[in-house]
């Protein structure tokens, strides 16, 4: 803990340094002169520089840039590396999975106040993203940067409707059958008993670890849920918010974990399984259970295509407990990706009438869906995609993204769903009557970012390590108030007041 309280002062120290060093190093260009763009992305497949998209954009917006790539890996430090050392960057885009990353930059002044600049040089800007997305900009009530956020979808009467739940648990339903198991669970217990029913099955059992397995991070959607925990804070029916940690349920979510976890029914290498570890698993026999998010459909039926010829698997409802809580949380997690400009970048208005100009409407069309005839076709209405023209030259536009036309882009964001038939199907099943029927809004999902958000990492860290520890017998369920002090210590207890600050006001 003291190393990384360490490693983020002296980030704030040099960032800071660098800062006073290039005040006023402001490069400019003449009036009809625009100069080229230094744009750090995340990593791709493909070689951004040469891509389609980006060879329109430059047509569109008349900005050449030059795009270089985060690495796959140890990204946090690279980003760190690029702030702290003033890199010429004129853009950084930060994903969804590193947003902390984002309000700890701004809170360390590494990054530029974007409002004046919006105000002057972004109409296109301002109109495209919701007020919603705007909150998920500020921070400390300052723009820091452009966010690009999954929409909201509204009914005819302009009511938001739940999302679908994009990773649901999925399930080997031939070997569900084998093992005797007649129709899918619908309760915790239920579940227990098809993987007790798996385990038992005869065969070459050294290939097997456990029917069960998931991500070090514990991504179990629809079964939290059972145990009333799926929502990060929880809304204790007196208009006060607790986190989730501080529940009797995340307490019993936890020991029926463990108790899965004895009896062999979870993965055993559970502490350090990545998303390819569990799809490995999966695709290869060793596991019949597993988190599954419905784009990665067609990746995991081409394996089990190879492994498993004859195999079924179908999606798995959110399960009921004890108590008969059941259900999934959404409306957080909007944070796709934020597009942001370090302090010390010599273009900063160029940036912003770069964005800009992506951001017209047709321009912003051209960009996500190509040209119709070409790279999409319309029908009743809908976008379906032409292949292989879409994949091959608008299958990466998604990552060019920087901030959206809302709404808009839920049905351009469609054609790419659809180019899978597979990856569409399931796209489908996880938006059922059924399924969004059980759907519980997150208390904290239209709340801004927090001044206390800068100790989420931490607190995700402590949370995790020990819930992985009590799963696996390093720790003990005995010592939970010592668990919490912990938590609350470091930052919780802050966090918590500011929530409930917050939502005293809006709930």
């Amino acid at each position: 803990m003291k190393s990384k309280q360490i490693i983020a002062l002296s980030l704030s120290m040099i960032i800071s340094a660098g800062l006073l060093a290039s005040c006023g190093q402001d490069e400019t260009t003449t009036a009809n002169e625009k100069p080229e763009l230094k744009i750090l992305m995340n990593n791709i497949k493909e070689d951004p520089n040469t891509y389609p998209v980006a060879q329109m954009l430059e047509e569109k917006t008349g900005y050449h840039v030059q795009y270089d790539l985060l690495p796959s890996d140890n990204v946090e430090e690279k980003l760190n590396l690029i702030l702290s050392s003033q890199d010429d960057y004129d853009g950084i885009q930060i994903m969804g999975t590193y947003k902390d990353k984002y309000y700890d930059y701004a809170n360390q002044g590494a990054l530029l106040e974007l409002d004046e600049l919006i105000d002057e040089y972004g109409p296109n800007i301002k109109e495209a993203l919701s007020d919603d997305t705007w909150e998920l900009s500020r921070v400390n009530g300052k723009i820091y940067g452009i966010v690009t956020a999954s929409s909201k979808d509204l009914d005819e009467n302009g009511n938001e409707k739940p999302d679908p739940m994009t990773s649901m648990m999925l399930v080997r339903t031939d070997i569900m059958e084998q093992a005797g198991i007649e129709k899918m669970p619908e309760t915790i217990d239920e579940f227990t008993n098809m993987l007790r029913a798996m385990k038992s099955l005869s065969g070459d059992s050294s290939m097997r670890q456990a029917p069960l397995t998931t991500l070090s991070t514990l991504e179990l959607p629809g079964i939290e849920g059972a145990f009333g925990v799926e929502c990060e804070w929880i809304d204790n029916g007196d208009g006060t918010l607790s986190n989730r940690v501080e529940t009797e349920g995340y307490k019993e979510y936890l020991l029926y974990l463990k108790s899965l976890y004895d009896e062999g029914l979870l993965d055993p290498e559970l502490p350090t399984n990545k998303t390819n570890n569990v799809q490995e698993k999966f695709t290869s026999g060793k596991s019949f259970v597993m988190p599954m998010a419905y784009y990665d459909a067609a990746t995991i039926m081409d394996a089990l295509d190879q492994s498993s010829p004859g195999y079924k698997i179908e999606y798995m409802a959110p399960l009921t407990g004890e108590n008969g809580q059941c259900g999934y949380a959404y409306g957080s997690g909007r944070l796709e990706r934020v597009f942001v400009i370090p302090k010390s970048a010599k273009h900063p208005e160029d940036v912003i009438k770069w964005i800009n100009a992506k951001l017209d409407k047709d321009v912003f069309k051209e960009m996500v869906l190509g040209e119709e005839g070409v790279h999409y076709e319309v029908k009743d209405g809908a976008y379906y995609p032409i292949l292989p023209a879409f994949d091959d030259e608008r299958g990466l536009a998604n990552d060019f993204l920087t901030g959206s036309r809302e709404a808009e882009y839920r049905d351009y964001w469609l054609c790419r769903v659809r180019k899978d038939d597979r990856i569409y199907q399931k796209f489908l099943e996880t938006g059922t009557d059924e399924i969004l029927s059980t759907a519980h809004k997150n208390p904290d999902a239209d709340a801004p970012t927090m001044e206390a958000s800068k100790y989420t990492v931490t607190l995700d860290t402590i949370v995790n390590d020990y819930a992985l520890g009590v799963i696996t017998g390093a720790e003990s369920i005995d010592n939970y108030n010592e668990f919490l002090t912990k938590w609350r210590t470091n930052g919780g207890e802050e966090l918590t007041a500011e929530m409930n600050e917050w939502y005293s006001q809006n709930s």
